[in-house]
């Protein structure tokens, strides 16, 4: 931990954590969330089980009230429930993605992956499904109040802590930055909290390569995802004049080689 942080920590009494400074949803330290923002690698978010709130889930999403979840609520529950339990959403993203390698393993060319890319959501109802029927034990096809709690702990076996890396910060400051032109930095509770976004990962390997770990698709290589990381270098300048010139410096390079 930085000393600004480490020093920070030993005069709050709810600073638990060695690593990091414990935030809450809205980012704000613990023990000082009246005037303390914390973003970066610097910051730990507390994390919410879901299991803790089984009862309280359960009753509010057993809609036609017979003590019995179908998987037209337990799709219902996801869907809203998510942003408070980002768990949730990593479980059906685990499916997902088994899902699709186990489909991508039967092609030659797992490269033609990325021209599918936008159908590939089409999963998840799947993915919610193959989760509902692993906690179903009796088979009939609902949830009981004892299943349910099998099916969140199942869930909150992903809460994970947010990886120090920059896409996480750039995120977190973007949120800051929202909250403080909206005003909201002294009355955050009426705000959404922070929700991270999984991009994936994209790295070049060279020879016109590169690798990249995907959301919802798994692991890519080869050379169209080494154009896909090209794509991403050039798009992610931050002036048209930057864009202008990587991309023309990757088309010279391409043709005449790194020493023109």
């Amino acid at each position: 931990m930085h000393p600004l942080a480490s020093s920070l920590a030993a005069k709050l009494s709810p600073q638990t954590n060695r690593r990091a400074l414990i935030v809450d949803e809205w980012l704000r330290v613990k023990g000082a969330e009246d005037r303390i923002f914390c973003v970066g690698d610097a910051a730990s978010i507390e994390q919410k089980r879901s299991i803790d709130h089984a009862s309280d889930l359960f009753d509010e999403f057993d809609k036609d009230g017979n003590g019995f979840l179908d998987v037209g609520e337990v799709h219902n529950l996801l869907k809203h429930a998510s942003k408070a339990y980002p768990q949730f959403q990593e479980h059906i993203r685990l499916i997902q993605t088994h899902q699709s390698q186990q489909h991508l393993s039967h092609s030659t060319f797992q490269e033609l992956s990325l021209m599918v890319l936008p159908f590939l959501s089409k999963v998840e109802s799947s993915a919610i499904q193959d989760a509902f029927d692993a906690a179903d034990k009796d088979g009939d096809h609902l949830l009981s109040k004892t299943e349910f709690v099998d099916f969140l702990s199942a869930m909150d076996k992903h809460l994970r802590a947010m990886p120090a890396t920059a896409q996480v910060a750039k995120q977190q400051g973007k949120y800051l930055a929202r909250l403080t032109n909206a005003g909201r930095l002294h009355d955050v509770e009426h705000a959404e909290p922070f929700h991270w976004k999984d991009y994936g990962s994209l790295a070049f390997i060279g020879a016109d390569e590169a690798v990249a770990n995907l959301p919802g698709i798994g692991i890519l290589q080869g050379i169209l995802t080494g154009l896909l990381w090209r794509g991403f270098e050039t798009s992610g300048q931050q002036s048209i004049r930057n864009r202008v010139a990587v991309a023309s410096d990757q088309v010279r390079s391409k043709l005449f080689g790194r020493g023109v």
